[in-house]
C-alpha cells in the first residue's frame, strides 16, 4: 500500500509539474481530477485492440485505416534525404495546384518518437516545417515535459500540402501521400508513434469514432505501438484536455524508456 501511495503521489506530482510548464494553473480538486490521477499511470501491459478489418468500416468519406500499406523492408534503410526529393515538385494529388510550399516533414531518421499531424496550415506552409506557429511553440513545452526537445523527434503529417481554405484532405489526396509516409516511417523505424489529430488518428487506426473514445490507449500499429493524441493547436483552444494529454505523454515516455 505505501508503495502504491508513493506511486500517487509521484504521479500527481508530475502531472501539476506539467500543467506549470504548460501554463494551466488554479485547477480545482474535483472527482474527475481525481480520476484522472488514478488513470494517469497507464497498467503494466495496456491490452491492444484487434486490429482494423476494412470490409466492417461503417460506409463514410472519412479515410480508414485499410488507406495504409506499410513501406517494403528494403525502404528500412532508405535515406530520408531521398524521400524529400521524390516529395520535391509532387504532383500526385490536386493539392500541389493551390500550395505554396510542401511541407515533408524533418526530425533525424534515428529518432525514436515519430509524431504525425493532420495536415499543414497556414504557419507549416509559410515555413516548410511541421508543428510551427503558437501550437509548435506549445508541442514544444509538451516534449520538454518529458525530456524530449523537438530536434530528437520526427515530425510530419498525413498530406504533405495545405488544402485550399485549410480544408479536410479527401480519401484521394490521403491516399497519394500515405506512400511518402511509409517510407518515412520505415526509414526512421521508430520506437512509437503518436498521432496529433482527428484525421491522423482515424487514418493510421481505421478507427471513426471521435478521438475521445479510442486515444489514450497504444493501439497496434504493424508492430509499432502508437498512441492517439490531442493537436497543440487544439489544446491552446481546449485547455482544459491537457490534462488529458499529459497521460498520453506518460505513455509515450514509458515507452521509450
Amino acid at each position: 500500500m505505501k508503495q502504491e501511495i508513493r506511486e500517487l503521489l509521484e504521479t500527481a506530482r508530475n502531472t501539476l509539474r506539467f500543467h506549470e510548464r504548460m501554463g494551466l494553473g488554479g485547477i480545482p480538486l474535483t472527482g474527475g481530477i481525481e480520476r484522472f490521477l488514478t488513470a494517469a499511470a497507464p497498467p503494466p501491459s495496456p491490452p491492444r485492440p484487434p486490429g482494423p478489418v476494412a470490409a466492417k468500416q461503417p460506409a463514410s468519406t472519412t479515410p480508414g485505416g485499410a488507406l495504409y500499406t506499410p513501406a517494403p523492408a528494403a525502404a528500412i534503410n532508405l535515406p530520408l534525404s531521398e524521400i524529400y526529393q521524390d516529395l520535391e515538385g509532387c504532383t500526385g494529388c490536386p493539392l500541389h495546384e493551390n500550395r505554396r510550399r510542401i511541407v515533408p516533414g524533418c526530425g533525424p531518421a534515428g529518432a525514436r518518437l515519430f509524431i504525425i499531424e493532420d495536415q499543414p496550415a497556414a504557419a507549416e506552409e509559410e515555413t516548410g516545417r511541421p508543428f510551427a506557429g503558437e501550437a509548435g511553440e506549445l508541442l514544444d513545452k509538451m516534449l520538454k515535459a518529458i525530456d524530449l526537445d523537438r530536434t530528437a523527434v520526427y515530425l510530419t503529417s498525413i498530406v504533405k500540402c495545405r488544402p485550399a481554405e485549410d480544408r479536410e484532405p479527401n480519401r484521394a489526396e490521403i491516399r497519394t501521400c500515405l506512400n511518402f509516409l511509409a517510407r518515412q516511417i520505415a526509414a526512421v523505424n521508430p520506437v512509437i508513434i503518436c498521432t496529433m489529430g482527428p484525421l491522423a488518428a482515424r487514418v493510421l487506426t481505421g478507427n471513426n469514432q471521435s478521438l475521445f473514445r479510442f486515444r489514450g490507449r497504444l493501439h497496434d500499429f504493424h508492430t509499432i505501438p502508437l498512441i492517439p493524441s490531442f493537436h497543440p493547436g487544439f489544446l491552446l483552444k481546449n485547455p482544459e484536455m491537457k490534462k488529458g494529454s499529459w497521460a498520453d505523454l506518460q505513455l509515450i515516455r514509458k515507452k521509450i524508456d
